[in-house]
């Protein structure tokens, strides 16, 4: 509101200027923003007038709880299932339609010490309450009920973490958050209990700084000789489990706590984004150990690394680049770049590892994984030095395909060799920035054939990345922009929203276009990390009528209403933010629409 009015208000207005709010923060009409807000007071004044004890709130709640807990005591499935449908608990299961919710909330009282077990009621009387209430108002509930009681299936000691989740609502909250948002993470939990401790001693938000240092001290106790010594551990084998080890245990933090709203999502890309860097530099230090070598290979980062914006099941796109002084050491770097590839990636049974792709070294994905910065240059037209090369010394095809160009925008050394690092930045800088923008039509050809032949959207299918408007189409305008306007050194970075804020300061881009560009990307980040988030992977894809669309929603804050389901709200809104970016990307280039 003080944003839109400019003022320091507290009152929401009324005509246009609600009209205008309620799109912005993601209503269909102003009228729709007061219904909601209205049930958001209202909800908000329930819970607050349930904190005080004398008022007699926690009595009642206990008391309309006192037939599902009864059914739950009973081990009876269809009792449990029955009181739910009723509405007799005050508990709004409305939003999972699995038949299997009774049965997993049976599954959590199977013994005395689980969450809702009679000794645990017993000793924690609001706990039951507090739980019951988290499960229902999770992003699918089904789930989180499910995992729940997986997790504390696999316990030794459950009345340990019962009473650590009673005592803090905090870590409650987190971690059926956690199992109600994310698949992919809950499950990580249930198979490896030992990572609860990422909730209960997690000392604030993770960072950039504490990733890439916890990557150091797990790879230094793990191939500690004594301790490889007395447990009989490969050395190998005990550095590919510290990286499994460290990757898994920082992206738990992280997904706690961007789900529990402690970091958002710029913030947890950040750290995942150190995470692979932290991981890259280690790997690329052993292989370097292993084949003789000391410097003289720089991994340089592209894309979403690049810009330091991985996000949950990002690959990562890399490419190598060496110098060397001694004849017949090229083989030798080859090796090198081919054994960071397999430290990196190699399955392992403490984790996965990372998927990697170098479609994006110079000359595409048919050239060689490895070239040296003499090549480098020589493909772009450049001496080894920056300067350009004369005509016979030019290769074959020299200066590189626009795309190649584009692309060097997010060039971003992130392991090895520093100075050779810098090296190739400056090379990679002048490619990019140093010729102007390419032809907007030519930009504007390969973003169509990208949304037709890779985003393959329908009447109710949209991809969040390729897909029209989607997140190439913001990264595709700032690029271009970037190229146009490179000559000044202040819109150069690797990262998209700083790249939109420097434009913008700088003139070169309209302040209402950037707000658009800038708030759809916001948008679309959050809803595409919210989807790998599930399973840990690279999709990008919602549908109309899928079955997880509407625990999507409720991961995104959407809600249903009188007006519609919170699945269909999410893709009204994926629609309206779309239809503005991609004509803000229009605009930018100056191509027409179609």
């Amino acid at each position: 509101m003080q944003f839109a009015t400019g003022i320091q208000t507290h009152t929401l207005p009324r005509g246009e200027l609600l009209e205008t709010i309620a799109r912005t923060v993601g209503h269909a009409s102003g009228h729709e923003l007061d219904k909601d807000l209205d049930k958001t007071r209202r909800r908000v004044a329930t819970r607050f007038a349930s904190l005080t004890k004398n008022q007699g709130g926690s009595e009642d709640k206990s008391a309309k709880l006192g037939p599902l807990l009864s059914a739950i005591d009973a081990g009876e499935d269809a009792i449990v299932a029955s009181v739910i449908a009723d509405g007799s608990s005050g508990l709004d299961f409305s939003s999972s339609t699995s038949p299997d919710l009774a049965r997993h909330l049976v599954a959590l009282a199977r013994r005395p010490d689980f969450p809702l077990g009679a000794s645990t009621r017993d000793r924690h009387p609001e706990f039951a309450p507090t739980l019951l209430e988290a499960l229902a108002d999770a992003a699918d509930p089904d789930q989180a009920t499910r995992l729940l009681a997986g997790f504390f299936g696999r316990l030794a000691t459950p009345s340990v973490y019962a009473r650590a989740m009673a005592d803090d609502r905090q870590v409650l909250r987190k971690l059926v958050g956690l199992f109600g948002a994310s698949a992919f993470l809950g499950e990580a939990l249930v198979y490896h209990p030992e990572l609860m401790e990422s909730v209960l001693f997690a000392k604030g938000p993770p960072t950039p700084e504490r990733a890439r240092r916890e990557v150091e001290e797990e790879i230094a106790a793990a191939t500690n000789p004594e301790r490889l010594a007395a447990e009989d551990v490969d050395e190998e084998d005990a550095f590919v489990g510290a990286l499994r080890k460290a990757k898994a245990r920082i992206m738990m933090e992280v997904g706690l706590a961007e789900l529990a709203g402690e970091l958002p999502t710029r913030g947890a890309t950040l750290v995942l984004s150190a995470l692979a860097d932290a991981t890259l530099e280690h790997a690329t230090r052993r292989a370097l150990a292993e084949k003789g070598l000391s410097g003289g290979l720089s991994v340089v980062a592209m894309g979403k690394l690049g810009g330091c914006e991985i996000g949950y099941g990002s690959d990562l796109d890399i490419f190598f680049v060496y110098e060397t002084k001694e004849d017949g050491n090229e083989e030798r770097y080859v090796r090198a770049a081919q054994r960071v590839l397999r430290l990196v990636s190699t399955p392992h049974g403490d984790g996965p590892g990372y998927e990697l792709d170098t479609r994006l070294r110079p000359s595409g994905s048919h050239g060689l994984l490895v070239v040296s910065l003499e090549a480098f240059a020589r493909y772009h037209g450049l001496s080894e030095g920056g300067s350009p090369l004369d005509d016979e010394r030019r290769s074959a095809k020299p200066d590189g395909e626009d795309w190649e160009r584009q692309a060097l925008v997010k060039a971003r050394p992130c392991a090895g060799d520093r100075e050779l690092g810098k090296r190739v930045l400056t090379i990679a800088n002048k490619v990019a920035y140093g010729r102007g923008a390419p032809d907007p039509t030519r930009v504007h050809h390969l973003r169509m054939r990208m949304q037709k032949e890779l985003a393959r959207e329908g009447p109710t299918r949209f991809d969040v990345k390729l897909g029209h408007g989607g997140i190439v189409d913001v990264e595709f305008a700032t690029q271009w922009l970037q190229m146009k306007y490179g000559g000044d050194p202040r819109v150069r970075t690797t990262d998209t929203e700083t790249a939109l804020g420097a434009l913008e300061a700088c003139g070169y881009l309209d302040a209402g276009v950037a707000v658009v560009l800038r708030e759809g990307y916001a948008m679309l980040r959050k809803l595409e990390q919210a989807l790998r988030v599930v399973h840990g992977t690279s999709a990008s894809f919602i549908e109309e009528g899928a079955p997880g669309l509407a625990a999507l929603a409720r991961r995104m804050g959407f809600r249903d209403s009188s007006n519609g389901t919170a699945g269909r709200a999410l893709v009204e809104r994926h629609r309206a933010v779309t239809a503005d970016v991609r004509a803000a990307y229009l605009g930018v280039l100056g191509v027409p629409k179609g």
